[in-house]
């Protein structure tokens, strides 16, 4: 039962996205707004992950490997890079909940990725005009 979904044909996950926004709208109107975010989340979920996970499902599929190994074979590296990057969170996160509790870990890896949020943007704005200066003053002299 865990790997159902995999059962549902390509066509119809547009389908079942559509039924749960139009079930979200439903579910506003009669005022069932937890259930509406919740529904509007899963067709939003659908709409958004359906081109991620086509390639996870043909190297599934194709090669009949285990699941992890599939989903690294059928993704780029810079997505697999940020899926062990999450999973390093998650266990940075998990070790540090029970040395220091729940809030400080909370508080703690979300200054870790503040960090290396802030240190990217860097790393993209400010790299290549440093870059820019050191070529000028190659050639300047």
């Amino acid at each position: 039962m865990k790997y159902s979904w995999l059962l549902i044909p390509d066509a119809w996950w547009s389908s079942i996205a559509l039924f749960c926004f139009v079930g979200a709208g439903l579910c506003y109107i009669i005022g069932l707004k937890a259930l509406a975010l919740s529904l509007l989340g899963a067709a939003l979920l659908i709409a958004f992950a359906a081109p991620l996970l086509q390639p996870l499902m043909d190297a599934l599929v194709s090669t009949g490997v285990d699941l992890v190994s599939a989903l690294f074979h059928a993704l780029s590296w810079w997505a697999a890079a940020l899926l062990v990057l999450m999973m390093v969170f998650a266990v940075a996160r998990f070790l540090l909940s029970v040395l220091v509790g729940n809030n400080a870990a909370d508080h703690t890896i979300g200054i870790l990725v503040a960090d290396m949020i802030r240190g990217g943007l860097r790393l993209l704005v400010i790299a290549p005009v440093r870059l820019a200066g050191a070529v000028i003053r190659l050639f300047r002299g």
